[in-house]
């Protein structure tokens, strides 16, 4: 008589350790490249969305002879202001009714430095009678009035970057009136991380267009309110501590410290770009 053994084999414990191991390694490396893929789409999406918006604000500028006025970040997807010139037509009676006269003031008084601000510019072009150095307007890309303007139909997350964060746009107030607009009246500062100045900007950029980087530091989401706190001390906070010095690095530096950097910077000078 045969005997039959039916018992089923398995995989024992150490065998189905040593798949996994194996199975482990074969995917660390599929990890990192999609990993490097999804860095290098995010910093591509971002650099698309940056030229589109500052294309966009150049066309504004040849067809209405001045700049726009920056949106209020502070304000949410669907709210009737969202994308648009925090006052219309930059109007300057409206500029000071929204509580805009002096530099330091903001539009949001439910915090220090927060909606669309006001901050000394980085020389005084002699616009006006006084001594005291021009203003530099800061908010987010008033997506809306430049595709009002453009005819493209980009979207409002044309004007985000990859991480979801409203870009930041800062302009020189007498650049957004086209009764006292003048080329050599741009009065923001571009420096690379060295602080030396960079990109032809000598104190006389128009305008500058930023995202935050992935650590979103100073940046604004997509309903409005302030991602993660301007850290003081590292080289990228010069772009989120209000005023009108704005930082250009060659690269970016991840390692914590005071060199850290993962902005994104697109200047301007009159209605040509800058490189960044």
């Amino acid at each position: 008589m045969v005997v039959r053994d039916n018992k089923e084999h398995g995989f024992t414990l150490i065998e189905l350790a040593i798949v996994i191991i194996i199975s482990g390694l074969l995917f660390i490396p599929l990890f990192r490249i999609y990993d490097n893929f999804l860095k290098v789409k995010q910093l591509s999406d971002t650099r698309l969305n940056i030229n589109l918006s500052s294309e966009q604000v150049s066309l504004f500028n040849t067809l209405n002879g001045r700049y726009p006025c920056p949106a209020d970040p502070t304000l949410a997807v669907g709210d009737p202001g969202y994308g648009r010139e925090f006052v219309a037509d930059c109007d300057p009676a409206g500029i000071i009714a929204a509580g805009l006269s002096v530099a330091g003031d903001c539009t949001n008084t439910a915090g220090p430095g927060t909606g669309v601000c006001l901050v000394a510019g980085s020389r005084d072009t002699d616009a006006d009678a006084d001594i005291v150095n021009d203003l530099v307007f800061i908010g987010s890309v008033p997506i809306l009035d430049l595709m009002d303007v453009s005819g493209l139909l980009t979207g409002v997350r044309s004007s985000l970057d990859a991480w979801n964060s409203k870009l930041t746009y800062a302009t020189s107030q007498y650049l957004t009136q086209s009764s006292s607009y003048k080329f050599f009246r741009g009065v923001i500062s571009a420096q690379d991380e060295f602080g030396n100045d960079t990109a032809g900007i000598q104190d006389d950029a128009h305008y500058v267009i930023i995202s935050h980087g992935k650590d979103r530091k100073g940046a604004y989401s997509e309903n409005g309110g302030i991602v993660s706190p301007c850290t003081a001390g590292i080289t990228d906070s010069e772009n989120c501590d209000g005023d009108s010095t704005f930082v250009s690095s060659i690269g970016f530096y991840k390692a914590n410290g005071a060199q850290y950097y993962d902005d994104m910077v697109f200047f301007a000078k009159s209605t040509a770009s800058s490189i960044w």
